[in-house]
């Protein structure tokens, strides 16, 4: 494949251990409408895609550092989805290697957002070594900052204080099986009969069709990222402030008045534990649709 050719598409920076799978999930043909097309962007002296005989049709390396503004134009940075920057084993640095691609990546996607040459903001995913250095990517309008090892401490207290959370845990977090996460955005007629209801009116009523409602992200779709006037939280300068934005707030398992009393409101978005899109393709319309809604 040829990256000039891609729209739509992943860029991954970077390599580490856990690179291959996550490639390989994400490219899996079970997936479907979902399946990813992905560009890497690393200085690697092999070819992951031949080694780790990942589709060729859906994966492609692009030699190069992910620091290099040039290289990530040259991956499709200007038509790409979304940009994951994993922690470069391969470097001294990663984590500074994480926050010079993200600042790269997003500001320039961000400028082509104003100059009119792209519809949708880039998503962006990375992740970090150390937790401490989050604040550097929280400035830089980064949608999901990751630490692993933060990540797995948390997996292994919870397995170690409550026996048989692991095997919960590995079963709703496998992507393209059964009893995934999925999130759906409120808007539209689509979701007009749950618009108003309160968590556990939704509850009961997505019950219907098997789905389990897990939480309300308030202000989880699109338009979370406005101020009233409409205008985008990069400011001026490019750069978020973080002090004038109302953060969304994930309702899981309300229990306080005010909590329970909230109604879903347009603009929300749902977390559903779901054992297949059929369903949620009834109330919701087509999973493409719930994408594009995240776009913004």
């Amino acid at each position: 494949i040829d990256p000039k050719e891609l729209d739509g598409h992943v860029i991954l920076c970077g390599w580490n251990a856990r690179a291959p799978e996550i490639i390989s999930r994400l490219t899996d043909q079970g997936l479907k409408d979902r399946r990813q097309t992905i560009v890497v962007v690393a200085d690697l002296d092999f070819n992951p895609v031949e080694d780790y005989e990942l589709p060729p049709e859906h994966a492609v390396l692009l030699k190069g550092s992910p620091t290099d503004l040039d290289h990530l134009r040259k991956a499709g940075l200007d038509r790409a989805d979304c940009i994951i920057v994993l922690a470069d084993e391969t470097v001294d640095d990663p984590d500074s290697q994480t926050v010079l691609t993200v600042l790269q990546a997003e500001k320039h996607a961000h400028r082509l957002m104003l100059e009119g040459e792209r519809s949708t903001e880039l998503r962006s995913v990375a992740e970090l070594v150390d937790p401490e250095k989050k604040s550097a990517l929280e400035s830089v309008h980064t949608d999901l900052i990751l630490c692993p090892q933060e990540f797995s401490e948390k997996i292994l207290l919870q397995a170690l204080l409550n026996p048989g959370v692991s095997e919960f845990l590995g079963d709703i977090l496998s992507v393209g099986r059964e009893n995934e996460i999925i999130e759906v955005p409120v808007h539209g007629v689509e979701t007009s009969s749950l618009v108003g209801k309160t968590f556990d009116e939704a509850m009961v009523a997505c019950r219907e069709k098997a789905l389990l409602l897990l939480a309300i992200h308030r202000g989880g779709a699109p338009g979370a990222g406005k101020d009233p006037e409409g205008k985008d939280d990069w400011g001026e300068q490019g750069l978020v402030d973080l002090d004038t934005l109302t953060p969304p707030r994930l309702l899981t398992n309300p229990h306080g008045p005010a909590d329970r009393g909230y109604r879903i409101q347009p603009g929300d978005s749902l977390l559903f534990l779901a054992h297949s899109h059929q369903p949620l393709t009834e109330m919701f319309g087509s999973p493409s649709k719930w994408r594009k809604a995240f776009q913004g």
